[in-house]
């Protein structure tokens, strides 16, 4: 339950580099949460902070998805169809990508991936409208996390609470192996490159989700992680607030960096 002393060092520093980051006007706010899945360690800075999680909400979408799944297997080749109500979701991000069409039918195993690797909304859209509820909110609630209000805007998080979804694909503790590891493998095709993986070196696996959420004015940028470190793996969970979404990619980035080389 405590943070490491081992860490003390690596936190010091991120505190270090996010004070020049806020100087300099890149970031207005950020927090880190980082885990050593092999000493079960871990630490964080300014954890209290609570942030909009915005698009990694997705991610326990997926758990729900994969948790049905494992009880129906061909819940995976089942078909949706994408309406005029999906399409029109806001799709708010500075970093598009490409996203289901209206009038189109797709599978779930599809729309998980649109949804995931290119955080598509419309997808995202579509397989909430035909996920049980009551086994959505448990997700959450198996994790020890409060139930959500699905009514609402937002479900906010600290960096370490947000983090339990991806400690729980780690160690396989709410699916079975096979699916945490095919929903880290998904994961792995993310498309978003500019905050965590363009702080590690080529070659480094690593098994993320991005999420943004605000306005134009003020968009935060978040991003969690798997890092597969030459046979290390551990977990860094970034949150950030700002003006600019490339200047808050570019702070995940530098503390990809920073956290990678320590570790």
């Amino acid at each position: 339950m405590c943070e490491s002393p081992r860490f003390e060092t690596l936190r010091r520093s991120i505190g270090t580099a996010v004070d020049a980051m806020k100087a300099a006007g890149q970031v207005a706010s950020a927090s880190v949460y980082l885990r050593d899945f092999h000493r079960a360690e871990w630490t964080w800075y300014n954890g209290d902070e609570i942030y909009d999680p915005g698009s990694l909400l997705k991610i326990p979408l997926l758990l729900t998805y994969l948790s049905m799944a494992e009880e129906d297997p061909g819940l995976m080749k089942r078909i949706y169809t994408c309406e005029l109500m999906d399409a029109n979701v806001p799709q708010h991000t500075a970093f598009p990508e490409a996203q289901i069409q209206p009038n189109v039918a797709y599978t779930v195993e599809q729309l998980l991936e649109f949804s995931i690797a290119l955080s598509d909304n419309r997808a995202t859209t579509l397989l909430m409208r035909h996920v049980p509820i009551p086994r959505y909110v448990k997700t959450y609630t198996d994790l020890g996390l409060p139930k959500p209000d699905v009514t609402a805007r937002a479900y906010p998080m600290n960096v370490r609470d947000y983090s339990v979804f991806m400690k729980a694909l780690f160690n396989s503790s709410l699916l079975g192996p096979m699916r945490s590891e095919y929903a880290l493998e998904l994961m792995t095709r993310s498309t978003f490159t500019k905050g965590l993986v363009a702080g590690l070196p080529k070659g480094v696996d690593v098994a993320h989700k991005f999420g943004e959420e605000g306005t134009e004015v003020r968009r935060p940028l978040h991003e969690t992680g798997l890092v597969y470190a030459d046979g290390n793996p551990y977990l860094i969970t970034v949150m950030t607030r700002g003006a600019n979404p490339d200047s808050l990619a570019s702070a995940i980035s530098a503390i990809s960096r920073l956290v990678y080389d320590r570790m």
